[in-house]
């Protein structure tokens, strides 16, 4: 199938062609054995790339800003690692209904740290404002590095 400018590949209907969770999702336990002890492939929520420049969203239903680190650490250790990689990575976790894409807060990791001291509030506009300033960078060809990040909202 091929897209228009107006159409994305994550379009379903789910009333015409069934629900999306079975259809569209991979069955990544089929692969859990061909890894040691617990390591399992993971998913990404959304990705988008520019000029070389890669961003990776998690999304996250509910955060409990103090406990996050442990509760999600091995996609925090990932997010790390990956942003450590390149100064062209930016992986961002953000906290909202799914449902409704109300964003609630982000944070933002990169170069292997986080980007703020907390988490951003602001909701959906901010984060969309994150977005739209990030890929202004990507199509420049300018990392992140060295930038503050202050037109975002103040911690929440």
């Amino acid at each position: 199938m091929i897209y228009g400018t107006n159409e994305s590949a994550l379009d379903h209907n789910c009333d015409k062609s069934g629900c999306a969770a079975i259809i569209l999702n991979p069955k990544l336990r089929e692969f859990d054995n061909c890894f040691p002890k617990s390591a399992r492939m993971g998913d990404v929520d959304g990705t988008i790339e520019r000029n070389g420049h890669i961003l990776w969203m998690e999304w996250k239903s509910r955060i409990d800003k103090e406990t996050f680190e442990k509760t999600h650490c091995a996609q925090f250790w990932m997010a790390q690692n990956f942003t450590k990689n390149s100064k062209r990575q930016t992986f961002v976790f953000v906290a909202g209904d799914p449902r409704t894409m109300d964003v609630s807060m982000f944070r933002i990791i990169y170069g292997g740290k986080w980007r703020s001291d907390d988490w951003r509030g602001g909701g959906t506009p901010a984060f969309k404002g994150f977005l739209s300033y990030w890929f202004r960078r990507a199509d420049k060809r300018q990392d992140l590095d060295g930038e503050d990040i202050a037109p975002w909202p103040a911690p929440v």
